[in-house]
């Protein structure tokens, strides 16, 4: 409508003119002033560098480092706009899955070769879409050869095909994040067969080139975005796969902020499965203990408060770095139920677990909204505090490993 309303203006301002008597001279001139140069950017092309070319990278894998004590380093090739070859190297020196005290003894080294096939990206690199890079949707073939160190008796190999989708975070982080199926023999680990699995892997690219565009991270990131509340579904954690392990963990949350404060109220429920098979597992029973193999199930629910403090925020908004918003780093606790619904075999999780109880857990973290609907959040959890109400006793864990294994990453979908 406002560009018909201007053209309605003018013709009844030129129809006043053409009305008067005395004539009016109009005078167009140009102004000769130089334009400033302006540079116009595409969001995800920065943050991913779909535009600049990588022909090779070592990658570290920072989350298996700090979440499940695994030193994990790669090397990645390309062959051809769409063909990659990768060289894995893991150290796995802790696993906290298992039951025992004694598992984060444990040390396995792994060696792996995998093939990539980027999928469209020679059509995205004719169209001028992308250059010839890593990034993008990728199938591949994996091969694997696990050595156990800790007992010396011997190695296992598998092969897994995935798929999966690879990106880069700014100029040296990334993500790699892939499922798939596979087949181990039987050896010294189990007893073989086909079995699914999920990889992720986020942390630092060396190697990476200068980005040709510059740009601040709040272009980017839409610092600036004014936002009271968030509803957030996790998608990273919903379904978990090994080739022992089998996991689902559906999770939702809904973040609101008080009032116009740095302070926020961050509520989330979830529901977790699993399957996880065991061998030559030790309990006590009778006075006696009894050796299990099988299959451990589980399904439990858990509800959980956890009030946040952005204590940056004020700071960055006052020098116009930041919006009053859900991003940003934070110190927080929450307070947490979690209720055992079904677990068998009964007499196993009776040894080793309580069917419900409180935590507190204080931490910090950092939560960043991602383009219009995707959210990342990282939470370094200081230790936990547990009330079990039937046997009205408190516990804790805050020695210094536990810094290490209590931590939650979530990557999913904002609204």
């Amino acid at each position: 409508m406002k560009p018909i309303f201007n053209i309605l203006f003018c013709l009844v301002c030129a129809f006043q003119l053409a009305a008067q008597r005395d004539s009016v001279t109009i005078e167009i001139s140009t102004d000769t002033a130089a334009f400033e140069k302006q540079q116009f950017i595409d969001r995800y092309d920065y943050l991913a560098g779909t535009k600049e070319p990588l022909k090779r990278v070592l990658k570290w894998d920072a989350l298996g480092t700090l979440a499940i004590s695994r030193i994990a380093l790669a090397g990645e090739f390309k062959l051809s706009k769409a063909f990659s070859v990768q060289g894995r190297f893991s150290w796995d020196f802790g696993n906290p899955l298992l039951f025992c005290d004694n598992c984060i003894k444990e040390s396995n080294l792994t060696l792996g070769l995998e093939g990539r096939y980027y999928l469209g990206m020679a059509r995205r690199i004719r169209k001028g879409k992308s250059a010839n890079n890593m990034t993008g949707a990728y199938a591949g073939l994996e091969i694997l050869e696990t050595f156990d160190l800790k007992n010396n008796i011997g190695s296992n190999i598998s092969t897994t095909a995935r798929l999966g989708f690879q990106t880069r975070l700014f100029r040296m982080g990334y993500l790699d994040w892939s499922y798939g199926l596979g087949y181990q023999p039987g050896g010294v680990f189990n007893r073989g067969g086909v079995y699914m699995s999920s990889r992720v892997g986020i942390g630092l690219m060396f190697g990476t080139p200068k980005p040709a565009q510059t740009a601040s991270y709040c272009e980017v990131l839409n610092c600036f975005r004014e936002e009271r509340s968030m509803f957030k579904i996790d998608l990273l954690n919903l379904v978990r796969l090994a080739p022992r392990y089998v996991g689902l963990n559906p999770n939702i949350a809904w973040e609101s902020k008080l009032g116009r404060s740095a302070f926020s109220l961050n509520v989330e429920a979830s529901v977790a499965s699993s399957n996880y098979k065991v061998q030559n597992l030790g309990y006590f029973k009778d006075d006696s203990i009894h050796l299990y193999s099988g299959v451990l199930r589980t399904l439990s629910i858990y509800s959980g408060v956890q009030p946040r403090w952005y204590f940056l925020q004020k700071r960055r908004i006052a020098k116009g770095k930041d919006g009053n918003n859900l991003s940003g780093l934070y110190v927080s606790s929450t307070i947490g139920y979690v209720q055992t619904v079904k677990a068998t075999p009964s007499e196993i999780y009776n040894f080793y677990n309580r069917r419900s109880y409180f935590n507190i857990t204080p931490s910090i973290g950092y939560q960043q909204r991602l383009f219009k609907n995707l959210y990342v959040n990282y939470d370094w959890q200081l230790g936990r505090f547990f009330y079990y109400p039937k046997e009205k006793k408190w516990e804790h864990n805050t020695q210094l490993l536990d810094f290490f294994l209590f931590q939650s990453l979530k990557i999913g979908l904002a609204f």
